[in-house]
């Protein structure tokens, strides 16, 4: 369970009050855990294999205001993050300009005030801190991002092939920018949505 640190045991699932053994995305659930008690599981965790998520305060993602919305959006605005069914603080820090006006894109960070999980592609709204009012969206290029200053140009400027449709050219950009962190070849999946991590890793080797 992340945000967290329990690890707990699948025992049984259910579908509609049906005992089953596989769940498909898009069916609802119900999981029978061993090792966590149903009080001390918070809305907002995430349930996966050992190892596949990772929790953070800072995520790179592309941002999208609505037509609609009442203002531009700042550099270092707070803004309400909804992600998966959490709802986090969070403080924008826009990468390749000063402001977003209504209906305009960019790139930001995100540095959340509690721990969050996501994978690469992942949707998120935005919403004013006060009133709580909708003012656009994204997806995730980087759920577990390292700082990225505005100056970094260079830095900036490989975060458009981790919205990229080409995976080589994902996997290529999301080890860029870990940079001398340590990581795993599995990580793929989640840091750039590579569903063979070892043949990308090996096409990436070949390539030089």
């Amino acid at each position: 369970l992340v945000p967290g640190e329990s690890t707990v045991r699948v025992r049984g699932l259910e579908n509609h009050d049906r005992s089953v053994e596989v769940i498909h995305a898009g069916q609802r659930a119900a999981v029978n855990l061993a090792g966590v008690d149903h009080a001390d599981v918070e809305r907002g965790q995430e349930l996966s294999t050992a190892g596949y998520l990772a929790a953070s305060r800072l995520m790179t993602v592309e941002l999208s205001l609505l037509p609609t919305a009442p203002r531009e959006l700042k550099h270092r605005t707070v803004v309400r993050a909804h992600l998966g069914t959490s709802e986090i603080m969070a403080r924008v820090s826009l990468l390749d300009a000063s402001t977003l006006a209504p209906g305009e894109s960019g790139l930001a960070q995100l540095a959340f005030h509690d721990d969050a999980v996501a994978v690469w592609g992942q949707a998120l709204v935005l919403r004013t801190e006060s009133p709580v009012l909708t003012i656009g969206g994204g997806r995730v290029l980087d759920p577990t991002a390292i700082r990225i200053r505005r100056r970094q140009t260079d830095v900036v400027a490989r975060l458009a092939d981790l919205a990229s449709a080409d995976e080589t050219r994902r996997a290529a950009a999301a080890l860029f920018l870990r940079g001398t962190h340590p990581w795993e070849v599995d990580d793929l999946r989640r840091l750039a949505g590579v569903e063979d991590p070892n043949r990308t890793l090996s096409e990436l080797v070949t390539a030089g």
